[in-house]
């Protein structure tokens, strides 16, 4: 919040914060446990960031993570 508000101040473009009531269900989909036991935790009012469209869906795999990856991903010119 803090960097937020700064970046703010200095007029870069940082989403606008929001209040979001969070339901503890919401947690029960969730297959990630640390997330879910975030969710469970935090029930009610939240602080939160807006969503910024274009942010769905991520795509993991149009970035290789390590020089491993790059060089096993199919059409990869790089030998090992």
């Amino acid at each position: 919040m803090v960097a937020g508000e700064l970046a703010r101040a200095l007029d870069l473009p940082v989403p606008e914060l929001v209040l979001v009531d969070l339901d503890p269900a919401l947690g029960a989909g969730e297959p990630l446990w640390e997330v879910r036991e975030l969710l469970e935790r935090s029930p009610g009012i939240n602080l939160g960031v807006d969503f910024l469209p274009g942010a769905l869906p991520f795509a993991r795999l149009s970035v290789p993570a390590t020089p491993q990856e790059a060089a096993a991903s199919p059409g990869s010119t790089r030998s090992s």
